[in-house]
């Protein structure tokens, strides 16, 4: 005989985030068993502005088959322009959509195996305002009328801006020409760098030096200068990835002989510039006597 019992569940979960979940149901005495195995590919550090590519892998061992599984998963904010496709080993059965953008949410049929089950690969953006530090991508993967199984995977965002500075000048000028400066400032991202700061300690020979704008391009904007000392400087208010400004330095030449000019690009805080060693540039001219 039959022997009638209340409906209960309860789930116990072991290591690699597998989960069995047991239910009991109606007035006989069914046991229905999965264990759901989710393993993702893709980077744990991302970069504001930078392009991610993720694989899920997610599959049934069992002992017993799923039918309509749902599938999610739930990136953080500041993660846009999703786009995902769902591929099905043999054996499973992808219900309604394959593709998406956004979330992804996807419900199949996984068979028992550990060969079968279904490939997701995401691609999505880190945008340039994605909140800086840890955060997590969170896949769940449910049967209807049970809890999920959470698997929550830690993505660190930073900002990232390759600054490099090319600094150029005659190679001669004569004592009480114009010597001027070329500065080109390039940021090849991924992240903006707004803020940027631009150092010249300028030559004692320079007399009555003065920075100014040569060319901005993508959007570089807000650029103010200001005096250090024997320095100047420039702020590069608003620098988008790969964009480029060039400044001019300008001075009278006041003596003669060799001199070396040094400027340096320095990142905003909280910016990590991976191009320390294009981060100064060096222009050396000759300033010469005129010539009666």
């Amino acid at each position: 005989m039959f022997k009638l019992m209340r409906s209960q569940a309860f789930t116990v979960c072991v290591a690699f985030f597998l989960c069995i979940i047991q239910s009991t149901i109606g007035i006989a005495s069914t046991t229905h068993r999965w264990a759901f195995q989710v393993n993702t590919n893709g980077p744990v550090s991302v970069a504001r502005g930078e392009v991610v590519s993720y694989t899920i892998y997610v599959n049934n061992l069992g002992p017993s088959a799923v039918a309509g599984a749902l599938i999610t998963d739930l990136f953080p904010a500041g993660f846009e322009n999703i786009t995902w496709k769902a591929s099905a080993y043999p054996g499973t059965v992808i219900i309604g959509n394959t593709s998406g953008t956004g979330n992804v949410s996807l419900q199949a049929n996984l068979p028992v195996s550990n060969y079968s089950g279904v490939q997701i690969s995401v691609t999505a953006t880190v945008s340039q305002s994605a909140t800086l530090g840890a955060t997590q991508n969170l896949v769940q993967v449910g049967i209807p009328g049970n809890s999920p199984t959470s698997t929550a995977y830690a993505i660190n965002v930073s900002a990232v801006a390759a600054l490099a500075i090319v600094n150029t000048a005659p190679l001669t000028v004569t004592e009480g020409s114009t010597l001027s400066y070329k500065l080109e400032i390039v940021n090849g991202g991924p992240s903006f760098a707004n803020g940027t700061v631009v150092i010249d300690t300028v030559p004692s020979v320079l007399v009555s030096p003065v920075f100014e704008v040569s060319s901005a391009t993508a959007g570089v904007s807000n650029i103010s200068f200001s005096n250090k000392g024997n320095a100047l400087q420039a702020n590069i208010g608003t620098f988008p990835a790969q964009a480029k400004v060039v400044l001019l330095l300008k001075g009278t030449t006041s003596g003669t002989g060799k001199v070396s000019n040094t400027a340096y690009v320095v990142a905003p805080t909280g910016t990590n510039n991976p191009d320390t060693a294009s981060s100064q540039s060096t222009a050396i001219t000759e300033v010469t006597h005129t010539t009666q």
